[in-house]
Parts: structure tokens; C-alpha cells; sequence
């Protein structure tokens, strides 16, 4: 692919400290080639949507620029997770990351090994609310209208609380200037 496309990238964590999870995530996504890291919402917490019992997630959404292809993003995605120590066993078990491509620009796409948009997103309350504060007025191309008019019936069943607000500049750059826990909190703090 020749022109940059706009990505939005979903990002879960439940094992280990997820906020260091996190942050490494998005700085490998953010060194990889062709690719611009240009805007990240909030971090939420929010309740595992499994059968399996797990502790809470920390979910964020991040928008990126990138030449390339879905196939070859998906493909360097995994590579993240991997590199970061995820091993693929129970389905929607805990993980140490979890990286979904949920739009990228308009396209659709159904294949065995990917469906663009995520095929879920409007059904998860904790992709969604951090994908809407990126981008509020999001169109959905399947479902014809705007991803907002799902969150009623999502807030009644779903819980997302959030955990570190997105200040000024990226998570991440706030991020470089703690040293631990304690002094996250204190920058984070809603």
C-alpha cells in the first residue's frame, strides 16, 4: 500500500502490571515501520466478557497511520503479542496483551484469519467507549450508522470505569516521566 490508511487498534490486558503492558504495546506499535502512533484514548478498567474466570482488563484504543497492508499489520500485531510473552490457550482467557485491528478506514474484510471491522465492537462496551472518545462521530460501515447509538443498551450490562486519563499529549509520554505505581497514580488521577 502506497497512501497512509487510519487504523483503530484495540488494546486489553489482564495479566502481569497491564499498565506496563500497555504502554509497551503501543510503543512497539508505534516503532513499526510505515506506521505513525497518532492519537490514544484514556486507560478503563472493565469486567472480563468471558466464561472464564479472570481478573479485570485495562483496555485502551489507538489510532494509527500506517502503509501497511491489514493482512501485514495483523501479521506484525501478532508478532507484538508474541514478543510480549502472550501464549495463545484458553479462548478469551486472560491474557498479558491482546491487540485488535477494530476498523480500518472503511474496509470490509472476511477471511479465515481476519474480519475488519471487528466483528464484536459494537457489542463491547470497552472497545467502544475508548474508541469513541478518539473519535466521537465513528461510522460504522456494516451497520450502516454511527457506532455511538450502541452504548445505551451496552452501559446496562457492561462495566468500564476509568482507570488513567489521557492528559495531555499520549499516555505513553507521561508514562516516561514515572518511576513506579505510586507516582503513576498521582499523574493519572481522575
Amino acid at each position: 500500500m502506497s497512501s497512509e490508511s487510519q487504523v483503530y487498534i484495540g488494546i486489553g490486558s489482564n495479566l502481569g502490571d497491564p499498565f506496563v503492558n500497555t504502554i509497551n504495546a503501543m510503543n512497539l506499535m508505534s516503532g513499526l515501520e510505515h506506521t505513525k502512533l497518532v492519537n490514544n484514548s484514556s486507560l478503563y478498567w472493565s469486567d472480563p466478557q468471558s466464561p472464564v474466570s479472570q481478573n479485570i482488563f485495562l483496555n485502551s484504543v489507538v489510532l494509527l497511520n500506517t502503509n501497511l497492508s491489514p493482512e501485514h499489520l495483523l501479521r506484525e500485531l501478532k508478532n507484538i503479542e508474541k514478543q510480549m510473552g502472550r501464549i495463545q490457550s484458553i479462548r478469551w482467557g486472560p491474557r498479558i496483551i491482546d491487540l485488535d485491528i477494530l476498523f480500518y478506514e472503511n474496509l470490509i474484510i472476511v477471511t479465515k484469519d481476519l474480519v475488519i471491522p471487528h466483528p464484536r465492537i459494537h457489542k463491547r462496551l470497552f472497545s467502544m467507549v475508548p474508541l469513541l472518545e478518539i473519535t466521537p462521530d465513528l461510522q460504522h460501515p456494516l451497520l450502516n450508522g454511527r457506532l455511538s447509538q450502541y452504548l445505551d443498551s451496552l452501559h446496562a450490562m457492561q462495566f468500564v470505569t476509568m482507570a488513567y486519563q489521557r492528559i495531555q499529549g499520549t499516555i505513553r509520554e507521561f508514562f516516561a516521566l514515572t518511576e513506579n505505581e505510586n507516582q503513576r497514580s498521582k499523574i493519572y488521577s481522575c
